[in-house]
């Protein structure tokens, strides 16, 4: 799924795929990264509930898109994800929504 994913869109530079690890065994993560190579940026977080609170992460694996800006949002699926990814127009349209929606959600809290 992913991996698949990476594969799609490896040779369109617009795109960078990072992955956060949240293991705590960091020997067993780089072992995983140097016997399976995979694409991307791996990055491993070293105070994981700063960064579940950062990234608003209750369940892994969660996927998040990221534009120019530095705006993100949830995404759900490689499906969605390839058609969102194909154009950074429509990529912004999608975070901007699905922003949107959180900040709706706040105001009527």
């Amino acid at each position: 799924m992913l991996d698949n994913l990476k594969k799609e869109f490896e040779q369109n530079t617009d795109i960078t795929f990072i992955d956060i690890s949240l293991d705590k065994d960091s020997d067993r993560w780089r072992h995983f990264i140097n016997k399976n190579n995979p694409k991307g940026i791996q990055l491993i977080s070293m105070d994981e509930s700063k960064t579940r609170a950062l990234f608003e992460i209750s369940g892994i694996p969660k996927h998040l898109i990221v534009n120019s800006k530095r705006e993100f949002s949830e995404i759900y699926g490689s499906e969605l994800a390839k058609i969102i990814l194909i154009d950074s127009a429509m990529t912004n349209n999608y975070i901007h929504k699905k922003l949107e929606v959180t900040e709706n959600k706040k105001t009527d809290q």
